[in-house]
This record gives C-alpha cells, structure tokens and sequence, in this order.
C-alpha cells in the first residue's frame, strides 16, 4: 500500500499557507518531518493543544468516548511521555537546513 497523506485543510487548500509538521504510522513508529516555523517554541505548545482538540472530537464524533474523556487521556499521555520519554522516541531525528 503506497503512503496514506492527509489531504490539506479545506480552509487553506488555495492559499499560500505552510505546513509545518507532517507525522506517518509506520512500522509501528511515529516519523515526523517538520519546519520549526515560529521564533518562539512556547507557540508549538499551542499547535499541541490545538491538535489535541481536534483529535478528541474526532473520537467524540466516532462515539469512542466523549472530548472531554479524550482530551484527558491525551493530556495524561503527554505529561507522562514529556517527563520520561517512551524508549526509542526521538532518537533517529535528522535536522536539515532548509532552502
């Protein structure tokens, strides 16, 4: 099976807008590709939240448990992975200069 790509937001398919991260499943193991983007790293936080929100309504949406129950469990993760990082995360990150 060829890569599975998200299609872009309907908002800003014809605009000159710029992605900034990109996440692939494979093999088990999440591969990220990405532009750091903003001059202040505390706005990543905010990416973070705002896709973990969308994410828990899409569990809601799916009737898998409620937001509030999804955001929970996704804020637990989060803090539990942020102290002690799962084995093997992180560990094969190459940072490229961008042109």
């Amino acid at each position: 099976m060829p890569y599975n790509a998200c299609k872009p937001p309907p908002s800003v398919h014809d605009k000159p807008a710029n992605e900034v991260m990109r996440v692939a499943v494979y093999d088990g193991g999440l591969h990220f590709a990405l532009r750091r983007a903003f001059n202040d790293p505390g706005l990543w936080g905010m990416v973070f939240v705002d896709a973990a929100r969308h994410v828990a309504r899409a569990f809601a949406h799916e009737k898998i448990c409620s937001e509030e129950e999804a955001v929970e469990r996704i804020r637990h993760a989060f803090e539990s992975a942020i102290r002690q990082p799962p084995e093997g995360s992180a560990q094969t990150t190459e940072i490229k200069d961008t042109e």
